[in-house]
């Protein structure tokens, strides 16, 4: 049996020794034609694949487009170009089309076979007269002209904005700090390199859109902005405008869309928390065979708000409508604004009334009921429609003249109390009264009850009332025209040169809106509140009380501007301004109509500037600039005519007087653009209003003059590219600004014009932070492109070194002191005001395109503080400069917004 079995197992060997010999011959057989298979097929690859390179930029400037995307025809293969605009792609197929695309820009496509580089491939502006208004608005060019600059396209506006302030699209850019204020819609401020709005020029399409008379600006006013924004670019510094006496912190430059090339259109909707909810529609006849072309575009939008007692409703529009009549002459009339209303939080509470209210951040003392309706305390509306029209006329290949006529006709204003304020919230436990208690609201850190106060005033009967809500009218009326020139000397020089020219009048009175359940308010007998023509006179809803004055400015400058590229890699640039600004003030109730004080003669005050910069690149990775600039500018309205009076003139107000200087070093490469600029401005006389809240809640300013500042600081961002479908963005600012002077003789004024101290107060803050701004701010954000229609950004911004506004009456030092005590405390250090702990909120922002029929629609979903996180943005300082005794605002918590867009 053992040998039957040993025979098997040999027969077994033997016959798979043979079976494994042929497998064998056959694998090497198989993997010789596998590595055969293998070479054709890649060969055949190689032979059908092809290298296309490229460089894109925008016809007529040659400026780079970065970003742009380059797409196979009928793939999904493609790539996005570096920041010099360069691409290189490696087609499937040896032969084909390749399409660009680039948002604000006519789509090209471009026919390949084989290996080929196409050069600059030049884009064209999907819209009408967008080259002009550029031209107008001075908008800065990258690596060219020596400034800080950020720019912000329209498609990173649409994606990240939602439901948020308007200016709130730049938090991430450095040297600036955004914030809501008190939550109320289109509240926001912005604040650049330490200095508040009304040191910094807002522009849209080049016209200026900062107040006349006190330079603030209103985002609420531009409800509607963003829909229409084609690109938003701060010049921090000095900038780039050419306009007479440019603003002191920088310049936010809106560039607004004109008129589509192609037809077409698109609907809107967003829904966020509380209760937001948008919709918008556009239209673009596209450019006609007559020369023709408009586009319509509005949008409504309405809310709960956030924020307690903040509901709002708003009516946006814009429409542009283009004739070209031929390559020579081009007309666009413009028109756009918002018409809204909104609750306002004004009131600061300390941060232990947020801790005890059931509403915590939410909570909001200025609202209430009336006969069952939601009632402001405080309120604004306003509606500033500006219109224009802009002519473009190209002289011949090297000159052109572009103009705009504009106007504005602003009504509206904020709501307010008048009489006994019977609306003071406790913020103390004096007198063992409860913080949050007041015998007119409903509860414990109630709302107003204003049915209360309203029975109060219908048992005064013929008496009239004794408390009413009442508006602080604000309209204006202004007209302007910009003028540009520019014209080419020769290959290297660039002259450009124009007229400013504004007139302003504003409008500033009290009316009654509602007489809370009285008969009538019995206004004032024009000593020192309401009309002394006609003293103590009956008024009802509608009419004016209290004070009726008109501000009447004037404005006229000159700019020049000479561009002179003295070599390929260094251009330099030096620009003057000149201009004479013209103040007079009339006031109807504070002097008889027979009196010649009624109306102040015209004073006027010539200021300038002079600047200029140069850019050297080093080679096609560095470069480095330098701007050097010094101006005048004309003292503000309220410098001149101090203490709301016809008969107290400072007819010799000093020019505000700011120098400025900033040194930048950029790098680009094919993955990594970087800037760092360090930057110095010293600004003296200097014109300060200070607003600040009151024990009983109600709002006060001081007009400080004369006082010093010193801002400097170092600024760093970068833009890095490790794949065509990733950008890692970073930013960081560290600013240095402080007061470096005391002031004398400061005068203070309640919400009526009324000054509330017995004597002027001498202020102690040399020495004092710069307030209400983060001193330090850093950013780092992903934007990771999923497909060529989505894409995820996560945004972290960091805020740090926040200083409380000080109040100037607890500033002030006693006039019982003696000039030696005095003298002693000028010399020491003031205390700092509380600073507010810093704070780092997450963004995340997805869009997804896709088609939708024969439609393209895109579906975006936003998310702002995303953890929920605790933070003061805003404070007053308070005694001793404890958060235990400050004055704060609360910024929002985690919010949310849905969109979504279909094309047409």
């Amino acid at each position: 049996m053992i040998n039957v079995y040993l025979l098997n197992i040999s027969i077994f060997a033997s016959t798979n020794f043979k079976l494994l010999n042929n497998f064998s011959k056959i694998m090497k057989k198989a993997t010789k034609l596998l590595i055969m298979v293998t070479v054709l097929l890649c060969t055949t690859v190689a032979l059908a694949q092809s290298t296309i390179t490229g460089t894109v930029v925008e016809a007529g400037t040659n400026l780079p487009l970065p970003g742009a995307n380059v797409i196979e025809k009928g793939t999904s293969n493609g790539v996005t170009t570096d920041f010099d605009g360069n691409f290189s792609i490696t087609t499937k197929e040896n032969a084909g089309d390749i399409v660009i695309t680039y948002i604000g820009y006519n789509s090209k496509t471009i026919s390949f076979s084989a290996d080929a580089s196409l050069g600059k491939i030049e884009m064209e502006s999907s819209q009408v007269g967008l080259e002009e208004i550029q031209i107008i608005a001075s908008v800065a060019v990258d690596r060219k002209t020596p400034v800080a600059v950020s720019t912000v396209k329209a498609a990173d506006i649409e994606l990240k904005l939602g439901s948020q302030e308007f200016p709130e699209i730049l938090k991430s850019t450095p040297g600036i700090y955004v914030t809501k204020a008190g939550g109320g819609f289109g509240d926001g401020q912005v604040r650049m390199r330490g200095f508040g709005s009304v040191n910094v020029a807002v522009m849209i399409n080049g016209i200026p859109v900062n107040d006349m008379e006190n330079g603030r600006v209103f985002w609420s006013n531009w409800a509607g902005l963003g829909d229409v924004t084609s690109t938003m670019q701060t010049q921090r510094g000095l900038g780039a405008a050419k306009i007479a006496v440019p603003s002191i912190g920088g310049t936010i430059n809106i560039i607004t869309k004109t008129t589509d090339v192609e037809e077409g259109g698109n609907v809107m909707t967003s829904v966020g928390n509380d209760g937001y909810a948008k919709y918008g529609v556009t239209y673009s006849t596209g450019l006609m065979d007559n020369g023709f072309a408009a586009t319509v575009s509005a949008a409504s939008t309405q809310g709960d708000g956030y924020v307690d007692g903040t509901q709002f409703s708003g009516v946006s529009y814009f429409v542009n409508i283009t004739k070209k009549f031929n390559e020579q002459h081009k007309l666009a009339f413009s028109a756009f604004g918002a018409k809204q209303q909104h609750g306002q939080r004004q009131n600061r509470q300390l941060i232990e009334t947020y801790r005890n209210s059931e509403r915590g951040r939410k909570f909001n003392a200025d609202w209430g009921y009336y006969n069952g309706q939601v009632t402001f305390q405080e309120d604004n509306f306003y509606h500033k429609p500006q219109i224009s029209l802009n002519h473009y006329w190209n002289l011949n290949d090297n000159t052109s003249i572009n103009s705009s006529a504009y106007v504005s006709f602003g009504t509206g204003g904020g709501g307010g109390i008048r009489g006994v304020n019977k609306f003071t919230f406790n913020t103390s436990n004096e007198d063992n009264i409860p913080n949050g208690f007041s015998d007119y609201r409903d509860g414990l850190y109630g709302v107003i009850d204003f049915d209360k106060i309203a029975d109060e005033n219908r048992a005064l009967g013929a008496l009239g009332s004794e408390t009413i809500l009442r508006a602080s009218r604000n309209d204006h009326n202004w007209y302007g025209l910009l003028s540009n020139l520019k014209t080419n000397l020769n290959d290297q020089m660039v002259l450009q040169a124009g007229l400013d020219f504004r007139s302003y009048k504003g409008l500033h009175f009290q009316e009654v809106t509602n007489l809370l359940g009285g008969q009538y308010w019995q206004d004032g007998d024009g000593t020192s509140s309401g009309d002394i023509n006609n003293p103590n006179r009956v008024t009802r809803v509608g009419d004016k009380i209290n004070y009726n004055n008109d501000g009447i400015v004037g404005w006229i400058g000159v700019f020049g501007q000479l561009e002179y590229d003295v070599t390929d890699k260094l251009n330099t640039f030096v620009a003057v301004a000149a201009s004479n600004t013209s103040y007079k003030r009339v006031d109807h109730f504070r002097y008889l109509d027979s009196d010649p004080l009624q109306e102040t003669d015209t004073y006027n005050f010539l200021g300038g500037s002079i600047k200029g910069g140069a850019n050297y690149r080093i080679d096609g990775n560095h470069n480095v600039f330098a701007n050097l600039g010094y101006f005048e500018r004309a003292p503000d309205f309220d410098a001149v005519f101090l203490n709301f009076r016809n008969d107290n003139i400072n007819d010799d107000a000093p020019n505000q007087k700011i120098t400025s200087f900033e040194l930048g070093y950029g790098y680009r490469s094919e993955k990594l653009a970087a800037n760092v600029n360090l930057y110095r401005t010293m600004w003296n006389d200097r014109t300060e209003i200070a607003t600040f809240q009151q024990p009983d809640g109600t709002r006060a300013s001081a007009n400080i003059l004369g006082v010093n500042a010193v801002h400097q600081g170092i600024e760093l961002d970068f833009v890095y590219k490790p794949t065509d479908k990733i950008d890692i963005t970073g930013m960081a600012s560290f600013g240095d600004w402080t007061w470096s002077d005391n002031v004398q003789n400061v005068r203070i004024f309640n919400e009526e014009q009324e000054e509330i101290n017995d004597s002027p107060v001498n202020l102690h803050i040399a020495g004092l932070r710069v307030a209400d701004a983060a001193q330090t701010t850093m950013a780092l954000g992903l934007n990771y492109k999923f497909a060529l229609d989505t894409r995820l950004v996560i945004d972290y911004n960091y805020y740090d070194n926040i200083y409380a506004d000080f109040d100037p009456s607890d500033r002030g030092l006693s006039s019982n002191l003696s000039p030696e005590e005095i003298a002693a405390i000028l010399a020491t250090d003031p205390q700092q005001t509380w600073k507010m702990p810093a704070y780092g909120l997450f963004d995340v922002a997805m869009t997804h395109g896709f088609k939708f029929g024969p439609f393209d629609a895109t579906l975006t979903a936003r998310v702002n503080n995303v953890f929920d996180t605790e933070y003061i943005p805003d404070a007053q300082d308070g005694a001793g400069s404890t958060a235990e005794n400050a004055l704060v605002w609360f910024g929002f918590g985690r919010t949310f917004n849905l969109g979504a867009k279909l094309n047409f």
